[in-house]
């Protein structure tokens, strides 16, 4: 587990879209990070406005509704928050690889950046330490969105021209 995050070094821009898809299943924690990734986004100057939401059922089914998200093309970055805690069968790498594949080829299929936010542990312990405790990584999800959110910017503005960096 790395602990070595990127650096936000921009802001939100009033323009910005974010669309947070959570599960309901671990309500509790799922509830922390959507809490972490919307204070962080507000912290960065996000508003109400710019913040849509939708609460799923449990982990696999946020790749169903982020796809329908993203088929609408009505936002720059979609967050999937979800917690899958490893039980006695081996059912939970089977929910966090196929969710995580589908995430992925969602955002290379629709061209709407996505970001993964579907935590897998072993134990509750740490399900709580990256929910809200010590390593929190709502904020790093939201961090993440807002970086994919002005290189999305840049490409659909097609500011970017050959040799240029953003």
């Amino acid at each position: 587990m790395s602990l070595d995050k990127p650096i936000l070094k921009k802001k939100v821009s009033a323009a910005f879209r974010f669309a947070i898809v959570a599960s309901s299943y671990n309500q509790e924690l799922v509830d922390q990070l959507v809490d972490s990734v919307k204070n962080t986004l507000y912290s960065q100057g996000s508003t109400n406005d710019q913040i849509n939401q939708w609460q799923v059922p449990g982990a696999n089914e946020i790749p169903y509704l982020v796809a329908k998200i993203a088929q609408e093309k009505t936002v720059d970055v979609i967050i999937g928050l979800g917690l899958v805690i490893a039980g006695d069968t081996q059912h939970y790498q089977h929910i966090a690889q196929s969710t995580s594949q589908a995430l992925h080829h969602i955002g290379l299929d629709s061209g709407i950046p996505i970001i993964n936010g579907i935590i897998t542990v072993n134990t509750l312990q740490e399900a709580h330490e990256r929910c809200g405790g010590k390593i929190d990584r709502g904020s790093e999800y939201a961090e993440a969105a807002i970086i994919m959110a002005h290189h999305h910017k840049d490409f659909s503005s097609k500011i970017l021209s050959p040799g240029k960096k953003a």
